[in-house]
């Protein structure tokens, strides 16, 4: 569930610290029933390998057999939080919350609470502290070294790779941390290391729809598309239901063109997420799509829908900003990108994080970007492309860094700098080779260039791509007068 959209939305998530268990006679969490732990522990296994459905049932036949399990509860508490009931959540939340003082063992009480934590109150310096607490008491288990990777998976993913590779050297065959240092690796750009762990967890969990989801991610983003596809297919035929590689095969084939197809899978879910946080997403997926595509009238009336149908969303005031400007009128957008501005600054500063600082602050440089980009003033775009760049790159993984190098290398050649853009085409294909709209960029800085050679191979690199995408979009024109330009090249 990747986030690379016309806004890069600020994602506050909430994550709840993974339970992860041996096995074995004893019970770490306290029940007067061993079938309720037996569920309990079903429950675990679901959530880990994102069966909510199933997960829900689970817990909940749990706390129906102990009203006093603690753990369960709050366990519950996240399975709901996931599937957003937030009331029902709160609910359990509460009910977990009260039956913690009951608890005897210090450190039980502080899982149960770490596990809380982040879904009520949010307290950082609260979960921050029992986490501390947690490493001094049992600095090897497997629930608090779960706690310390996922806590550092974002702000310091050196760390968290270093206590997932831990977890492994402890429990070779949990497969869930193959995943997460899929993750890992491919964020930081090592996109084969990625593909092996992930093979990894697909070998140990074959018949989980997630390990074949998350395969076919990476895959995706170096361009994979077919073996990309296969995957999300193959998690699909496990669970018809799985959402998420049904989002994920719909923005696939919208990455290559295949809008009539891409868009009609995600309408299909949209009735199974309908006024959730994934609703959103596909409406931003898609919003980026037509714009990228350059089907304007598309992506402004996406745009103006989910401004109507989402009015406290953090991203709609960017939105409305971002309209204004497509339809002219810069002045208004102008005010009104200085107030989303205000406000999403007061609400980043309640975080005290750096990365959420930066994400925020970037925001008004690709306001500007596209702004100037409006109005044809590509000097204005290429500067605060660049500061945006310069901005996120930290924080921004490489596969979705593509957009904004294909967006200021568009800036550059407009301007007459063939070699900055053919720089910029170069990045953009990293690392993935197979992205229409830098593959047409590449060819047409050499052009500028005087690089023939390389201007036809990335021209006969896009052929069969663009045979592939709706014959309707205007880059098919595009590709056909780039096409005229090296043929009439030929024969001079």
């Amino acid at each position: 569930m990747k986030r690379s959209l016309i806004i890069a939305p600020l994602l506050v998530v909430i994550l709840a610290a993974a339970i992860l268990f041996l096995g074995g006679p004893s019970r770490e969490f306290t029940t007067t029933s061993s079938d309720a732990y037996d569920l309990f522990r079903d429950g675990y296994a679901q959530t880990n390998s994102f069966q909510f459905a199933s997960a829900e049932s689970s817990l909940t036949r749990a706390v129906e057999i102990d009203p006093d399990f603690a753990m369960a509860r709050a366990l519950l508490a996240g399975v709901l939080k996931r599937t957003f009931r937030a009331d029902e959540a709160d609910e359990q939340i509460a009910i977990a919350d009260s039956l913690v003082q009951s608890l005897s063992n210090d450190v039980e009480r502080a899982k149960v609470q770490l596990t809380l934590c982040g879904m009520s109150d949010g307290n950082k310096a609260r979960r921050d502290s029992l986490l501390a607490y947690l490493v001094a008491e049992e600095p090897d288990n497997l629930l608090v070294l779960s706690a310390q990777a996922t806590n550092a998976f974002d702000n310091n993913p050196e760390t968290s790779e270093a206590i997932f590779q831990k977890i492994l050297a402890i429990e070779p065959n949990y497969a869930p941390a193959y995943n997460m240092l899929g993750y890992l690796s491919a964020n930081t750009g090592r996109y084969a290391e990625a593909e092996s762990y992930l093979r990894k967890y697909v070998f140990l969990a074959p018949d989980l729809a997630n390990p074949h989801d998350s395969l076919g991610d990476v895959l995706s983003w170096v361009g994979e598309y077919d073996e990309a596809e296969h995957e999300y297919l193959t998690a699909l035929k496990i669970d018809p239901q799985f959402h998420y590689s049904l989002i994920n095969l719909g923005r696939l084939y919208l990455d290559q063109g295949r809008l009539t197809k891409g868009q009609g899978i995600l309408e299909k879910v949209r009735p199974f997420v309908s006024d959730t946080p994934e609703e959103q997403r596909i409406d931003r997926i898609l919003i980026r799509s037509f714009y990228t595509w350059e089907i304007h009238d598309r992506s402004q009336a996406g745009i103006a829908s989910y401004i109507e149908r989402n009015p406290e969303e953090f991203s709609t005031g960017f939105y409305k900003a971002l309209l204004m400007a497509i339809r002219g009128d810069s002045a208004a957008g102008r005010i009104q990108m200085d107030a989303f501005m205000s406000s999403a600054r007061e609400d980043g500063a309640k975080y005290e994080n750096e990365r959420i600082t930066r994400q925020i602050e970037s925001l008004a440089y690709q306001y500007d970007a596209m702004e100037a980009t409006f109005r044809d003033d590509h000097a204005a775009a290429i500067i605060a492309w660049t500061r945006f760049m310069d901005m996120r790159k930290e924080d921004t993984p490489l596969h979705e860094q593509w957009w904004v190098h294909w967006r200021l290398g568009q800036s550059q050649l407009a301007m007459g700098d063939g070699a900055a853009a053919l720089m910029s085409a170069r990045a953009a294909i990293d690392p993935n080779p197979n992205r229409i709209h830098p593959l047409m960029l590449l060819a047409l800085a050499a052009l500028d260039q005087g690089e023939r050679g390389l201007a036809h191979d990335a021209t006969m690199k896009l052929e069969p791509l663009i045979a592939r995408a709706d014959k309707d979009l205007p880059v098919q024109t595009a590709f056909l007068e780039l096409k005229a330009k090296l043929d009439i090249l030929a024969v001079r």
